[in-house]
């Protein structure tokens, strides 16, 4: 916790709705759906977006109401062909899903991967026939390996059913800056370089006057991955000395 990886997800929505993410959606801005189950969407992700510069005319608040009107939340995969809908109907590029353990139905057991698979699998396929990117922010378990994916809290489903998955992590050495690798990737290069990045201060204007928020910033590539960093996070004062 405390990474960065929803300053990412911010970052990368703010440069879809202006075009100017590399790749396939290049040059063309399109809309962006976010499901927030954590943060306020006024004084938390609004500030955000405005902070990375987003288009926020195009950034939709993805709410769920029930048959009574009531705010619930997405459950998947309950609500796989409400969503769905929703995409193809506005086009959407992006769907950000934070955290992605929260709109797993309250009924399925998130440590056996069957169970999650039912509501994943649908989930990728609807990304495939939508042509929408699906992106979910998950956290680390309290395990001390180093291997980003096989952290992820629950079953493995949530690192199996991914085309791709990407590790953030905090650098113990001191004023070092974070770093962001590409752990997993069954669709494209796997020897894509580990990035660094910090967040960043960055001032807004509202209605009720300037407000601080943070920004999410590269700042080049690392020499260090971070399973590298995980590793060096974990080792103990004694580790890699001689007796």
């Amino acid at each position: 916790e405390g990474t960065g990886k929803s300053s990412f997800d911010i970052w990368m929505a703010a440069q879809i709705t202006r075009g100017t993410l590399p790749g396939a959606f290049h040059g063309t801005p399109r809309r962006v759906f976010y499901c927030a189950v954590e943060d306020s969407w006024k004084y938390t992700l609004v500030p955000r977006l405005m902070a990375a510069g987003a288009d926020l005319s195009m950034v939709g608040r993805l709410d769920v109401f029930d048959e009574d009107g009531l705010d619930v939340t997405l459950s998947l995969p309950s609500d796989n062909s409400l969503l769905e809908a929703q995409i193809i109907g506005h086009g959407v590029a992006l769907v950000v899903i934070d955290p992605l353990m929260s709109v797993i139905g309250e009924r399925i057991d998130t440590h056996r991967e069957r169970e999650v698979r039912t509501a994943l699998d649908p989930i990728a396929k609807l990304a495939d026939r939508s042509g929408a990117i699906v992106l979910g922010i998950a956290h680390f378990n309290k395990g001390n390996g180093n291997d980003a994916a096989s952290l992820i809290t629950g079953s493995g489903a949530f690192k199996n059913v991914p085309r791709t998955v990407f590790g953030f992590a905090k650098d113990p050495t001191p004023e070092a800056d974070r770093v962001m690798s590409q752990v997993k990737n069954s669709l494209g290069r796997e020897d894509l370089p580990s990035l660094t990045y910090r967040i960043e201060s960055a001032m807004i204007t509202t209605k009720t006057g300037i407000a601080e928020t943070g920004k999410f910033v590269f700042t080049g590539e690392s020499d260090r991955s971070v399973a590298e960093v995980l590793r060096d996070s974990n080792r103990g004062p004694l580790d890699g000395q001689d007796d």
